[in-house]
């Protein structure tokens, strides 16, 4: 059963029911701030006792332990601008991704000098690509939309590693070495640090904390020639290269992960302007799970833009000429309603996936068996 529970300054509504283990997200609200961050409460004691010594907490709990969290709304604005010096032609890959946990509510896609943009949806993937073909001059291209996502949930403990002989064509294709993930020669690293963890979710989960953990967080460090094994060796790197390490340690160890590009909501402002954010979804059990190896975002405050095997398949922008660039301008807020059941984004121990289950699905032993008039 899934069920809320709103606090305003101490008073319950309702009351609580019963005294299960929660998963809670809490909103500070004051006249300077607002913060977000998570607690476990065990029992209504717990609960009480909270609320009595924070009379101006706001709060929202979310039963996350049934999967019925309510939905998330994002609203986001991509402004790109860039002084082009010869005729060129741009692909932007910015547009939200459709599927069948992330809807775009609205959107909208703006060019200034007003010239012509072909939108086209990748037969390969959900991946959405704008193509220009650009005067010299500046360009301005700015993409708003509002994305409602409603996430899948599970219990980490259920979701297990898929033996390759049932894994779906889809998932084979994120098994091999790529460009910026060399899984290759990464084998006898991930056998050393985890073959004595069981298959499954945890697994994938501790892969991300050792990149975590190891890997230094600085901007202006790597560039578009660094690789997953440039990273290792280096520890430092931003949020390309933290997944690519993560990917490679997976595909190394026969789990399917595939590099993910998007807007995060909930990292922390000290880090600077807000940014495209790369993480990671590894398939697991039927259904790609997200994974932030840099532990910046909240995995229910992301949406995704595009999926492929690394950095080269989905970038942002692709230039075909000459131009000048600026750092892009992205700002995002997130709508709450309770009314309608719509949420702010907010952390969970369980995991999550914006995907919907694979459609191909495991393969069926029989259809490898020659029937009796083949034999």
């Amino acid at each position: 059963m899934g069920w809320a529970l709103i606090v305003h300054r101490g008073v319950l509504e309702p009351k609580l029911q019963r005294g299960d283990t929660m998963a809670c997200a809490w909103h500070m609200l004051d006249e300077q701030a607002r913060g977000i961050g998570a607690f476990i409460l065990h029992d209504r004691a717990a609960l009480a006792d909270r609320i009595a010594t924070n009379t101006t907490l706001f709060c929202r709990f979310v039963d996350f332990a049934s999967g019925n969290a309510a939905m998330v709304r994002l609203d986001f604005c991509v402004e790109l601008e860039y002084e082009v010096m010869q005729a060129s032609n741009f692909e932007f890959i910015v547009h939200a991704a459709q599927t069948s946990q992330q809807h775009v509510v609205r959107e909208r896609f703006e060019v200034w000098p007003r010239i012509q943009a072909i939108v086209e949806t990748s037969p390969l993937s959900t991946n959405r690509h704008t193509r220009l073909c650009v005067e010299p001059g500046p360009l301005r291209v700015r993409y708003s939309a509002v994305v409602d996502i409603e996430h899948h949930f599970a219990q980490p403990a259920e979701l297990h590693e898929s033996p390759i002989a049932e894994m779906p064509l889809e998932a084979l294709h994120y098994l091999r070495p790529s460009r910026y993930c060399p899984s290759d020669r990464f084998y006898q690293i991930a056998m050393d640090e985890f073959h004595r963890l069981a298959p499954g979710y945890r697994r994938v989960e501790a892969i991300a904390d050792w990149v975590r953990n190891r890997t230094r967080f600085q901007p202006g460090t790597t560039n578009s020639l660094h690789c997953a094994m440039d990273t290792y060796v280096n520890q430092v790197g931003v949020c390309r290269d933290f997944a690519h390490l993560m990917i490679s340690l997976c595909r190394a160890l026969n789990i399917p992960a595939r590099y993910a590009t998007g807007i995060d909501y909930g990292a922390d402002p000290a880090l600077g302007p807000m940014d495209f954010h790369a993480y990671v979804e590894v398939y697991l059990f039927g259904r790609w799970y997200i994974f932030d190896p840099t532990g910046i975002a909240l995995t229910t405050g992301l949406i995704r833009l595009a999926t492929g095997r690394d950095a080269s398949d989905v970038p942002f922008a692709t230039i075909f000429g000459a131009a000048r660039w600026s750092m892009p301008r992205i700002t995002m807020i997130a709508l709450e309603d309770a009314a309608a059941g719509i949420a702010l984004p907010a952390p969970t121990a369980l995991a999550v996936s914006s995907s919907a289950p694979s459609h191909e699905g495991h393969r069926r032993l029989e259809e490898c068996v020659p029937s009796a008039a083949t034999v």
